[in-house]
């Protein structure tokens, strides 16, 4: 199924997979570092939410750039900014002299970075591979993503444990200049080439963007859905660790290991999805994935051995696998093109906001009510999200319709 994606593609995922694996290692390392320090998970939001809100005011602000400009040097742009802010984490930890608002400010410097990554990498692939390989394109940056979260994973995990959170930083910067060499090398035309001799000004991009985003009724109901979708995603970053540190006692290997889980299922749900899709309609797929998300976070919370958290994970891998791969395709597919980069951004805009919002809360949460409470409150915004998909009868249309019918669907305002 990857024959003929091209030689750009590849290029792209490399650059991609080599920033996943250095980002496994760092991620587990400054959780680690925190609980270490402050044993409180809200510290960890304290790190995390400060990033988030300024990438969510800023993305879609930026986002008009990922329809004007290159980008590819939009990506190598945001690379750049992120390799100098983890190589003076690096540094800084070496040094002995790390603080919490220290890491914070340079944690800001690399939201910079990832702001203009992300504006250049937004809407990319269908500038990779022709428009009828964007679903196979699709789940093989799944399969191989998941498969690179699962050697970052344990890497990562016993790379914390071994040789130190300074290590980390630098595996990082190491990985990011990995990624800025394969995205050197690709030789795509990455900018519209529609938006030639046709230039609005950048705020009225902006407010284009928004009212498609909020007029259009299928993009409104997936709008919907992700603000739901992201509270409860958002506190998972903080949930798991806090388990295995605070509660089981275990090493950081473990989170690691807990990441490999949700790869596995990933990789197993990209397995099976061309079979699934032979047989059954987007619209049932979306259902099912959303109804395994939901289920997966009840047994978690329900059931508090260590196992459960593997299983559960596994299932919420599956589930991710497949909801993204179809949701994410037909809007690739469907939306106009001079408006995709910033469609695409402002579904995340708001959805970061909450995450950012979620994650102080339920930081604070965790430790009054404890963790497993929190997995409970979470597998009961899937289900609220999971009605959302089901209820609305723009959306449900739209994953039943035929292409030309689509397209029609996201043309009108």
């Amino acid at each position: 199924m990857g024959e003929g994606l091209g030689r750009d593609f590849w290029f792209y995922r490399c650059a991609q997979i080599a920033t996943a694996l250095g980002y496994s290692a760092s991620s587990i390392a400054v959780v680690w570092w925190i609980l270490g320090e402050y044993q409180k998970m809200i510290y960890v939001s304290y790190l995390i939410v400060p990033p988030l809100i300024v990438s969510a005011l800023a993305q879609p602000l930026i986002a008009p750039a990922g329809d004007r400009y290159n980008k590819k040097l939009l990506i190598l742009s945001g690379l750049a900014l992120q390799f100098l802010s983890y190589i003076t984490v690096a540094f800084v930890f070496m040094s002995g002299g790390m603080k919490l608002s220290l890491l914070v400010a340079l944690e800001l410097l690399s939201a910079s970075g990832r702001i203009l990554f992300n504006a250049g990498s937004i809407g990319i692939l269908p500038h990779l591979i022709p428009e009828n390989r964007i679903i196979d394109g699709m789940n093989i940056t799944h399969r191989v993503t998941s498969t690179m979260s699962i050697i970052g994973g344990v890497s990562g995990g016993a790379m914390v444990t071994l040789f130190g959170v300074a290590n980390s930083f630098l595996f990082l910067a190491f990985c990011i200049t990995l990624a800025c060499v394969f995205c050197i090398s690709m030789r795509c035309h990455s900018q519209d080439s529609q938006r030639a001799g046709h230039r609005t000004r950048w705020l009225d991009d902006v407010r284009e963007g928004f009212n498609y985003t909020t007029n259009n009724k299928v993009i409104s109901g997936f709008f919907i859905y992700s603000l739901i979708i992201s509270l409860a995603l958002a506190p998972m970053m903080v949930a798991f660790p806090y388990v295995f540190k605070e509660i089981k006692g275990l090493s950081p290997l473990y989170v690691g290991l807990l990441a490999t889980c949700m790869g596995v299922g990933m990789i197993t749900g990209s397995f099976i999805f061309p079979h699934l899709r032979s047989r059954f309609d987007n619209k049932s797929l979306v259902y099912v994935s959303s109804s395994l998300f939901f289920l997966s976070l009840l047994l978690i919370s329900l059931c508090h051995h260590v196992i459960v958290l593997f299983i559960g994970q596994f299932i919420i891998g599956l589930s991710r696998n497949w909801i993204n791969v179809v949701i994410d395709s037909l809007l690739l597919i469907n939306l106009p093109k001079h408006l995709r980069t910033r469609v695409l951004s402002n579904l995340s805009f708001f959805a970061m906001i909450n995450m950012s919002v979620a994650m102080l809360l339920f930081s604070y949460l965790m430790d009054l009510l404890g963790v497993y409470n929190i997995f409970l409150m979470l597998s009961v915004l899937c289900f609220i999200a999971m009605l959302v998909i089901v209820s609305n009868r723009e959306i449900r249309r739209f994953l039943s319709a035929e292409p030309q019918e689509a397209a029609e669907m996201l043309m009108s305002k």
